[in-house]
């Protein structure tokens, strides 16, 4: 359920300039893996500045920010039972996570819905969900400075900042977490049983 983590961060800068005007250009990637099997958080950053000397008393300067990340993790359910820090107090230790056969061994002491079992295994859980938190940003600065005289200066700052933030979730049929919400579609119908959501398979 756990592994040792490894971050990885990379960046790259460039400046320069004259008496008349600089510059400064940086990009970054940072990847973060989870200590949960996973999970993870990667980002890249984008960072340029421009300062301009237009002349003896007016001074312009422009700078753009931009931030891309993406959090990655598996689907949990709200009684937290795919929680690693949750599973792995409360799981059978003698439990082993598949059969013989290789096919995955269920959990019986999960507590399903309704007093209904339904089949749970972390580790299928963890392969054949997926939940991702994505953020897209841009920022961009714009600065003037008037130089009235020694002791008096006007300065003015105006800024735009445009954000997107985007989630995605997925279950595929053969969860624990689709398994559940069909099980809270079902009803009594005709002396028996039915559900409005299909069986797996």
């Amino acid at each position: 359920m756990y592994r040792n983590a490894i971050n990885k961060q990379y960046g790259l800068s460039v400046s320069g300039g004259s008496d008349r005007s600089d510059y400064y250009f940086s990009l970054g990637y940072f990847d973060e893996e989870g200590t949960t099997i996973g999970t993870g958080f990667k980002r890249y950053n984008l960072t340029l500045k421009n300062n301009y000397k237009l002349s003896d008393k007016l001074n312009a300067g422009i700078s753009v920010f931009g931030t891309q990340s993406e959090r990655s993790s598996f689907m949990t359910d709200a009684d937290a039972a795919a929680s690693p820090i949750n599973y792995s107090r409360n799981a059978n230790p003698y439990l082993t996570p598949y059969n013989p056969d290789g096919s995955y061994r269920y959990d019986r002491d999960i507590d399903g819905y309704a007093d209904q079992y339904v089949p749970f295994n972390f580790l299928e859980e963890r392969e054949n969900t997926d939940y991702t938190l994505k953020n897209h940003s841009l920022k961009a600065i714009l600065d003037l400075e008037y130089k009235a005289s020694k002791s008096l200066r006007f300065t003015s700052q105006l800024g735009l900042q445009y954000d997107i933030n985007k989630t995605e979730k997925f279950a595929a049929e053969n969860t624990y977490f689709t398994r559940k919400m069909r099980e809270g579609t079902r009803y009594y119908k005709d002396g028996a049983y039915r559900y409005f959501l299909p069986q797996e398979g």
